[in-house]
């Protein structure tokens, strides 16, 4: 039984540009990434984290979800699945490196990933993922808020 309310998203979750990760979305073939990242705790971007498919995965491969501080504070009081909680791991607001592990049946090598945390003021914890591999930059931005006095940053 599902512990959150049904709220569809509008991502798919994949990040083209860097196979094997999915953001905001673990449903259907997300539930079977190398890295996962939540970038605030809302219904329509935890789509599928109760799944047990999600949770076979992450024990069978050792790979994580990634979120900030906060966020992960969030979780611990609305997660009551204290296994997959295991499995959520903090970022800094700094630069977090990342190893994503090979994935030989999906012909995927492993990779350094570096991801930096970007505040969204959106909601409590929320956050934009910079994710920069040796030869590619993608901004994640999800949900934002932003003020007139914030564009020039």
């Amino acid at each position: 039984m599902s512990y959150y309310k049904k709220c569809p998203s509008s991502f798919h979750g994949k990040i083209e540009e860097i196979p094997g990760i999915s953001v905001d979305n673990f449903t259907g073939e997300n539930a079977k990434s190398r890295a996962y990242f939540i970038s605030h705790f809302h219904a329509d971007h935890i789509q599928g984290i109760d799944d047990t498919r999600l949770l076979e995965h992450l024990k069978k491969t050792n790979v994580f979800i990634y979120t900030s501080k906060t966020t992960l504070t969030i979780m611990r009081h609305r997660v009551t699945n204290n296994e997959l909680l295991q499995y959520v791991q903090e970022l800094s607001e700094g630069s977090n490196p990342i190893t994503l592990p090979t994935v030989p049946e999906d012909h995927l090598e492993e990779m350094s990933l570096d991801v930096i945390l970007i505040p969204t003021e959106h909601c409590l914890g929320s956050c934009m993922f910079l994710f920069k591999t040796t030869n590619k930059t993608i901004l994640y931005t999800g949900d934002f808020r932003i003020s007139i006095n914030d564009i020039e940053k």
